[in-house]
C-alpha cells in the first residue's frame, strides 16, 4: 500500500480504530465514500470539505507542517499535486476556471458570492468575516496558503483554491476569499504555490453546434462569400460560441464544391459533433441555351432581365429586327431543335418531358399540348445559374412600366421586346412575324399557359395552347 494519510490518520489503522472514514485509497485508486458531504448549487455538485488526501507524492502539505490543521482545513497542494490527486478520484475533478465562474455567476457575481460561500461566524474565520452566510452550504474555510518560498501564512484570514485552468506555462487560475470582504477574487498564481482544493462532480454533457443560415450555399465564381457562422451551447458552460473552431477553405475564384467545418471542445474534454456547411462555387455562365447573357435592369421594377430573346444574336435595334427575334418554344419544352423556325413537324405527342427528337409537335385536339399527359411542373423555378421564366405577374408589372400599352411600348422599354410572331400549334406555320410579340410565362391556367402578347394597339397577358411556339425572355431570380 502507498504511504499516504487521510485526515492525518494512518490508513493501516483507521478501520480498526472505528473512526469515520470519508474516503480511502486502495490499490492505486482513490475511493470517496458517500458519507463524504457534498452540495448541489445550481447545476453543479461540489464537495463540502477541502481535499485532505496525502498520497505520499510531492507537493502536499499540512499548514505549518502541523497535521492537526488537516481535519478542519484540509491540505495545501501545489497545482501539479492537486491535478494528480483530483484525476485519480473517479467521478470528480478539479474545477475549471469556467466552472468557478459558473458558481459565482449563479450566486450573483464575484462581488457577493464570497459571503454566500464562506462558513458563517468566527469559529474558523477571523473577525469580521464580512458578509458570511454560507447560505448555499459550500462552507468555504480559510486554510491559508504556502507560497512558493516554502513559508505558510494567512490561515483564518484567507482561503485560496486552485482551478484546473492554466494561465500560462508557470501560472494557474485560482479563486480567493477573505475574512474582511464578501467577494470572490479571480486571480492567478505560481503553480508551485500551495493552495486548498475543492472537487466538483463530473457529469456527462454534450456541447451542440447550430448553423446560422443554410447548410448548403451556392454562389458563382467571383462572388464574395461571407460565412453566416454558427452558435454553440453546452449544458454545463452555457453559450460557448466563442470557442468554435472554423475551418473555411472556400475559394471563390475557382469553381468547385467546398466545405466549412465547425468544431468545439470544452475545457473538460467534451467534443461537439462536427457541423458542416457545403458551399458550391459555380462557374459563371456566359450563355444560357446558346444565348449570350447580357443583363439589363428595369429602373421602375428593379427586375434584372436578359437583354435579348433566347436564340437571338443581339438585343433588338428595332421592333422588327430579325436578328433579335430568337427561337419559338413550345411551352415547357427545353431547347432540342424544335424551337428553330425551320424544324420539321410531327403529330406524335410525347409522353415524356424530353421527346428525344427535334420536330415541332403538332396538336389539333384538346388540350392542345405537345405532351400527353400534360405536366404543369415544367419551367417552374431556376433554369440555369439563377435565371428563369417570368411569372404572369412579372409580365404585368413590366407592362405597367411601359410608356405605351402596345408594341411600341414593348420595344421602347429597357427590354426592347421585338415582334417575333409565333408558330401555330396545329400546322407549325409561322404567323404574325413582324407585327405581334408573344412571350411565355411560367404560369399555368388550366390546360393552357399564360403569356404576354402585344401588337400595334394593345398589350396584355392571356392564356393559350401550350403547343404554340412563342418567344422566351428570361428574368433573374
Amino acid at each position: 500500500m502507498n504511504n499516504f494519510k487521510i485526515n492525518g490518520t494512518d490508513p493501516d489503522n483507521i478501520m480498526s480504530k472505528g473512526q469515520q472514514v470519508d474516503r480511502i485509497y486502495s490499490k492505486g485508486t482513490l475511493v470517496w465514500e458517500k458519507s463524504f458531504p457534498e452540495v448541489t448549487i445550481g447545476t453543479q455538485t461540489w464537495k463540502v470539505k477541502n481535499l485532505d488526501i496525502d498520497d505520499g507524492g510531492d507537493g502536499i502539505y499540512a499548514y505549518n507542517d502541523d497535521e492537526s490543521n488537516v481535519a478542519t482545513y484540509g491540505r495545501l497542494y501545489t497545482w501539479d499535486a492537486a491535478m494528480r490527486i483530483a484525476n485519480s478520484v473517479d467521478g470528480w475533478h478539479l474545477p475549471t476556471d469556467a466552472e468557478w465562474t459558473t458558481l459565482t455567476d449563479y450566486l450573483g457575481g464575484e462581488s457577493v458570492a464570497g459571503g454566500k460561500l464562506k462558513e458563517a461566524g468566527t469559529t474558523h474565520w477571523n473577525s469580521p468575516n464580512i458578509g458570511a452566510t454560507n447560505e448555499v452550504g459550500f462552507t468555504a474555510l480559510p486554510g491559508g496558503r504556502r507560497p512558493s518560498n516554502g513559508t505558510f501564512d494567512n490561515i483564518g484570514y484567507h482561503g485560496r483554491w486552485w482551478s484546473a485552468t492554466e494561465y500560462n506555462a508557470t501560472t494557474v487560475r485560482d479563486r480567493s476569499m477573505f475574512n474582511n470582504a464578501s467577494n470572490v477574487s479571480r486571480g492567478w498564481s505560481s503553480n508551485e504555490a500551495g493552495y486548498s482544493v475543492r472537487l466538483i462532480k463530473d457529469y456527462s454533457h454534450t456541447p451542440t453546434i447550430t448553423l446560422l443560415g443554410d447548410s448548403s450555399v451556392t454562389i458563382s465564381v467571383g462572388d464574395t462569400y461571407t460565412d453566416a457562422g454558427a452558435t454553440a451551447y453546452d449544458t454545463r458552460y452555457g453559450d460557448i460560441t466563442s470557442g468554435i473552431v472554423v475551418v473555411n477553405n472556400v475559394n471563390t475564384s475557382v469553381a468547385g464544391t467546398y466545405t466549412v467545418t465547425y468544431n468545439i471542445n470544452t475545457e473538460d474534454g467534451y467534443n461537439a459533433e462536427e457541423v458542416v456547411r457545403t458551399v458550391v462555387v459555380n462557374a459563371v455562365l456566359t450563355e444560357i441555351w446558346g444565348t449570350e447573357i447580357v443583363e439589363v435592369t428595369n429602373p421602375v421594377t428593379g427586375r434584372i432581365w436578359m437583354d435579348r430573346n433566347i436564340g437571338a444574336t443581339r438585343a433588338a435595334t428595332s421592333p422588327t429586327d430579325s436578328e433579335a427575334y430568337g427561337h419559338l418554344f413550345q411551352w415547357g419544352r427545353n431547347p432540342d431543335g424544335h424551337e428553330l423556325k425551320t424544324s420539321g413537324t410531327t403529330t406524335t405527342l410525347s409522353s415524356t418531358d424530353i421527346p428525344g427528337h427535334d420536330d415541332f409537335i403538332l396538336s389539333t385536339t384538346t388540350p392542345y399540348d405537345w405532351r400527353s399527359p400534360q405536366n404543369d411542373n415544367l419551367w417552374q423555378g431556376i433554369i440555369a445559374d439563377g435565371w428563369r421564366l417570368p411569372t404572369e405577374a412579372e409580365w404585368e408589372e413590366e407592362i405597367l412600366s411601359w410608356a405605351t400599352n402596345n408594341a411600341d411600348g414593348a420595344y421602347g422599354s429597357v427590354l426592347k421586346l421585338p415582334v417575333a410572331g409565333l408558330r401555330i400549334y396545329s400546322n407549325g406555320s409561322l404567323y404574325d412575324v413582324g407585327s405581334r410579340g408573344n412571350y411565355w410565362s411560367s404560369s399555368v391556367d388550366g390546360i393552357f399557359s399564360r403569356y404576354l402578347y402585344f401588337y400595334s394597339s394593345n398589350a396584355n397577358v392571356g392564356s393559350n395552347r401550350r403547343a404554340n411556339g412563342y418567344s422566351v425572355r428570361l428574368i433573374k431570380d
